[in-house]
């Protein structure tokens, strides 16, 4: 697959990526994904490419990515809640673990935006907005990551974030709650300790 490189010369100045970016994704088809082990779904942008399979080895992950001068990533992702952790306690968990972290809870699901995190600390110049939707002993996450210059141009993204809802008014089929017996998780017909 390609991605599109976005770049436009107009008499001698050239135009931040930024304005380019939020114009294409603000003009781009939504295409949906639908996760196979999960039963979720999520939208993106039709010029993101989606990562292979195996650069997201965990059974329910996907990622999708814009680069060019910048990267942009939109990722889908499932946790297990063995603790049963609240929406109060998952808050907690992140305040603990992130600085400058703004968080929104509603029912059964938390927003997120933050400065990014990597193993090495903060990444200069990134943010990450993400939604975990509390189901079961599952937290189902939609993740953005974004150059902090691009924040208008990704505000359709956030706001499709806002407003996802895992299944899209769909009840999951039973195969994809887990189960669980000593100590190990069971998805589907797949074993995970």
């Amino acid at each position: 697959m390609a991605s599109t490189f976005i770049y436009l010369h107009h008499r001698d100045n050239v135009i931040p990526i930024a304005n380019l970016l939020q114009q294409k994704i603000n003009g781009a088809h939504m295409k949906t994904y639908h996760d196979s082990t999960f039963g979720y779904i999520m939208r993106y942008p039709d010029f993101f490419v989606q990562l292979p399979d195996s650069l997201d080895p965990e059974p329910g992950c996907c990622t999708f990515r814009f680069w060019n001068v910048e990267q942009i990533n939109l990722s889908g992702y499932v946790l297990g809640n063995p603790e049963q952790l609240t929406v109060q306690q998952m808050k907690d968990s992140l305040v603990h673990e992130n600085h400058d972290v703004k968080i929104r809870t509603l029912a059964d699901t938390l927003i997120i935006s933050s400065p990014l995190y990597a193993e090495d600390g903060v990444v200069d110049g990134y943010r990450n907005y993400a939604k975990y939707v509390r189901h079961r002993k599952l937290w189902f996450v939609q993740s953005l990551s974004y150059p902090v210059e691009c924040e208008d141009a990704v505000r359709r993204i956030k706001h499709q974030i806002d407003s996802w809802t895992v299944w899209e008014n769909v009840i999951p089929q039973k195969c994809f709650i887990p189960k669980r017996r000593r100590q190990t998780f069971m998805y589907s017909h797949k074993s995970y300790s």
